[in-house]
């Protein structure tokens, strides 16, 4: 069901692929000799399929809340080992062929990043977020495995992601992102993750904009109503 984002040839069969998280087998050579039956109307033809593999397993997700959405299939030059893209979870899936067994190898931001930061008072930490909900922070001084921890609140999406002024937090490990639920948050980076300061709901649309006054003393809020909140 849903989308078909991915159609390629896997020796006598067809395979594809899409939203729903199944990779499945069609038989090229009852693909060749289909034919509708056009004298009565019946411009429809059923296939009979002959395996199908959900990404990731059950039992195999690795964390992940939901089935994959395939976006790009990969093969090795010998077809053993596939490269699956999961543009739902942000994730490069390894899918051996003869196994069937999948496993994780890349993670990352499922959809759009909104926004970046460089925590200067730790040097290498990156903090990004997406539209996908979640804030993660990234040890960019290493070439590999460089995800330190994650963190994602409700089913909502980060639109803006900022800095809080130094005036306020000193140790510059804190920030505000504003989410697609019309919620504002203030997390605090700690050494395994992100801890909750503080959570305001002013907007019933997207946040669009956070932004402090130069001193401190004030927070405003732009949602995408073009409404705009201000705390003190």
């Amino acid at each position: 069901s849903g989308n078909v984002d991915v159609v390629f040839l896997d020796g006598n069969s067809l395979v594809s692929g899409g939203s729903d998280g199944f990779l499945r087998w069609w038989p090229l050579e009852e693909i060749d000799e289909a034919e509708a039956d056009y004298d009565n109307g019946i411009l429809e033809y059923g296939i009979v399929m002959t395996k199908e593999v959900r990404i990731p397993a059950v039992g195999e997700e690795h964390g992940m809340p939901s089935p994959a959405h395939i976006q790009h299939v990969a093969a090795s030059r010998d077809g053993s080992l596939w490269l699956i893209q999961d543009v739902r979870n942000g994730v490069v899936w390894r899918y051996e062929r003869e196994s069937s067994s999948c496993n994780l190898i890349v993670q990352t931001h499922a959809g759009q990043v909104t926004g970046a930061l460089v925590m200067q008072n730790f040097p290498g930490l990156v903090i990004s977020s997406g539209i996908d909900g979640t804030l993660r922070g990234y040890n960019m001084s290493t070439e590999r495995n460089n995800e330190l921890f994650i963190d994602r609140r409700g089913n909502a999406g980060i639109t803006f992601l900022t800095a809080t002024p130094v005036i306020v937090d000193p140790e510059r490990r804190t920030v505000c992102c504003g989410y697609t639920d019309g919620t504002i948050r203030t997390l605090s980076v700690c050494r395994d993750g992100f801890v909750l300061l503080q959570a305001l709901k002013p907007h019933n649309c997207p946040v669009r904009q956070v932004m402090y006054s130069p001193e401190g003393s004030f927070l405003a809020t732009l949602g995408t109503d073009n409404t705009i909140f201000f705390f003190e």
